[in-house]
C-alpha cells in the first residue's frame, strides 16, 4: 500500500501532503460510546503497526508538513510509541498525537518533551 502511495505521490507535481495521519494501535484503555471499537468490541481486532511497515511510511513523512499518530486506539499503548515519534521528526515534521491521558504520568510526560512531540491533544468525549 504504502508503494502505490510513494508511487502516486512522485507522479504528482506537487507531492507535500499538509498532513499524514498513522495509526499505531487499535487497543485502547478506553470504551467511548463513539468509538467503532466499543459498537464492534465482539468482533474487534487489537493490532499495533509493525516497526518495519512504520519505517516504510518514513519517506511519506518526509513530504508532511504534520503526521498525527493515533487512530481509534489508544497511541501510548504501543511499545515503540516515543521511537516512532523520533523517527517521524527526523523526516522534518511535526509529530501530533491525541489521547485520551489514563496513561500519562511523569515518566510519560518526561518522554513527550525528549522524544520532541509537537503537540498532545486529550480527548475527552468519552
Amino acid at each position: 500500500m504504502f508503494d502505490r502511495l510513494q508511487s502516486w505521490m512522485a507522479s504528482k507535481r506537487y507531492p507535500e501532503l499538509d498532513w499524514l495521519q498513522v495509526e499505531v494501535t487499535t487497543r485502547c484503555t478506553a470504551a467511548c460510546g463513539y468509538c467503532p471499537r466499543t459498537v464492534y468490541a465482539d468482533r474487534w481486532q487489537n493490532r499495533d503497526i509493525a516497526p518495519e511497515l512504520f519505517r516504510k511510511a518514513l519517506p511519506i513523512m518526509k513530504k508532511s508538513r504534520i503526521v498525527h499518530l493515533q487512530g481509534w486506539g489508544e497511541p501510548f499503548l504501543h511499545p515503540d510509541f516515543f521511537s516512532f515519534v523520533r523517527l517521524a521528526k527526523q523526516q522534518g515534521c511535526s509529530v501530533t498525537t491525541t489521547t485520551n491521558g489514563t496513561l500519562i504520568g511523569d515518566a510519560e510526560v518526561e518522554a513527550i518533551f525528549a522524544a520532541g512531540l509537537d503537540m498532545v491533544s486529550f480527548s475527552l468525549a468519552g
